[in-house]
């Protein structure tokens, strides 16, 4: 199955993941495995892992994902955030971060969101690429990405930020529930060769009136 690819002026991150399991990890996923099935706001990871560093974070990611896949759920594509220098400086990152987005969370052009499906829900405008064969090493420039695409398409994403506070979030906790991967809007694909996939532009419009814009 193809893999749909959530990009917003990014290139690409390679995470090396090694099986390694630290103390605090388990009760970590069991409380955010808890925090998506019953909508519950839970604390900071790193409030359990006061080490948590990011390489700590991504492997408690890694095995949230193998837990959520456990229950039933695949993995329909991956999402980056903090792609801006901006983003990134206001959690002490310096570099984007990646999350696997779950076949659970998709959801058509027509769907009814119900906000109460969430701890504190944020909306975000995307474009997405559908990518045409398997990308499994470091891409050498834009021009390689875009023979890779397939398709493209228009998405809104639903992320759910499941912490009781949002004073003191760092990078670390973001990753370790996956950027708050919950539900997404996919728009009509497009071959990627009708469009020039580093043009295409996102606008949500709320009664006609234009509430926020994303770009390739």
């Amino acid at each position: 199955m193809r893999k749909l690819c959530w990009v917003m002026c990014f290139l690409g991150v390679l995470v090396s993941l090694v099986p390694v399991s630290w103390a605090g990890d388990d009760s970590v996923v069991k409380s955010l495995i808890e925090a998506r099935s019953t909508v519950t706001a839970v604390p900071f990871p790193s409030a359990a892992m006061p080490d948590l560093t990011l390489d700590k974070a991504y492997m408690v990611q890694k095995d949230l994902a193998k837990a959520i896949i456990a229950k039933g759920d695949t993995i329909r594509g991956f999402k980056p955030a903090l792609t801006s220098e901006a983003g990134q400086k206001q959690f002490g990152m310096d570099q984007p971060l990646l999350a696997p987005l779950f076949a659970s969370g998709e959801l058509g052009p027509d769907a009814a969101v119900d906000p109460k499906l969430f701890v504190r829900l944020f909306i975000e405008t995307e474009v997405g690429y559908v990518a045409g064969r398997k990308i499994d090493k470091p891409v050498r420039d834009v021009d390689e990405l875009k023979n890779m695409i397939s398709e493209v398409f228009p998405a809104v994403e639903l992320p759910d930020i499941r912490f009781k506070t949002m004073k003191g979030i760092t990078g670390p906790d973001i990753v370790a529930d996956a950027i708050g991967s919950a539900r997404y809007i996919v728009g009509k694909r497009i071959p990627a060769d009708q469009v020039d996939v580093s043009e295409v532009k996102v606008t949500l419009t709320h009664n006609g009136e234009v509430v926020n814009t994303g770009k390739a």
